[in-house]
């Protein structure tokens, strides 16, 4: 835990010194420092806290998509639940090992999927 005092809108953080073991920078008039993400960046204090504002990073269309094929798993295949991106790598490997109908099988599902999540994150 970090803790620090807002001076001149600047956060002046505690240093702990070498000699003490165990010290509470609240007697001392530090408060806990914490980040969070939000619409604008800033520095805001409370009772107890400094809280530092970072603004959050929009994400692109293409970006937010390229997660959705990682990360969400909408794909069920013989009793597996995959995301876009791993159904690929196994209709990928049907196609080398020759069992067509299996990879055009699981390709119709990858269509399906790409189609819902650019149907859900538009251009």
């Amino acid at each position: 835990m970090q803790y620090g005092k807002l001076e001149n809108g600047e956060v002046i953080y505690y240093q702990k010194p070498e000699n003490i073991i165990c010290e509470d920078p609240t007697l001392k008039g530090y408060k806990e420092v914490i980040t969070v993400a939000g619409e604008s960046s800033g520095i805001s204090e409370t009772e107890t806290q400094i809280v530092i504002t970072i603004e959050e990073i929009k994400k692109t269309v293409n970006e937010k998509r390229a997660e959705a094929f990682s990360f969400d798993k909408r794909i069920i295949y013989k009793e597996l639940q995959l995301s876009v991106d791993e159904a690929l790598k196994i209709a990928y490997s049907y196609n080398l090992e020759g069992r067509t109908e299996d990879a055009q099988d699981l390709t119709d599902l990858i269509l399906a999927a790409k189609n819902e999540i650019r149907t859900e994150i538009p251009d």
